[in-house]
């Protein structure tokens, strides 16, 4: 799919989160109205699976231009907070790895 810069990017990457969620930041969403969503695990997803480290990486690189993979947005926005995955109970299958790991990183982001 295509990103901010018009360049293409495969599932299943920190640039591909950033690049995605940065086309509805700069389309006029404000950063509280958009979330990364992901499949839970990799039996949840079809592709696009992603372990819960990448959705962090993801989250710095569009907060604050740290952790990102090829693809850096022209400018940050501070106040996204938002990761959601489709599918909880695929997640309470794995013992909430996703949920957990997430959270606890959204805690610690200023």
């Amino acid at each position: 799919m295509f990103g901010c810069d018009r360049k293409l990017y495969a599932q299943g990457g920190v640039d591909f989160l950033t690049a995605q969620a940065c086309i509805q930041l700069q389309g006029g969403l404000r950063p509280d109205q958009v979330a990364l969503g992901v499949p839970a695990t990799e039996r949840a997803a079809g592709s696009g699976h992603v372990s819960p480290g990448v959705v962090n990486n993801a989250l710095d690189c569009l907060a604050a231009g740290t952790n990102c993979g090829s693809y850096r947005p022209t400018t940050t926005w501070p106040g996204i907070r938002g990761a959601m995955t489709w599918s909880v109970n695929w997640d309470a299958t794995a013992g909430y790895a996703l949920a957990d790991t997430i959270a606890a990183h959204l805690r610690t982001m200023p």
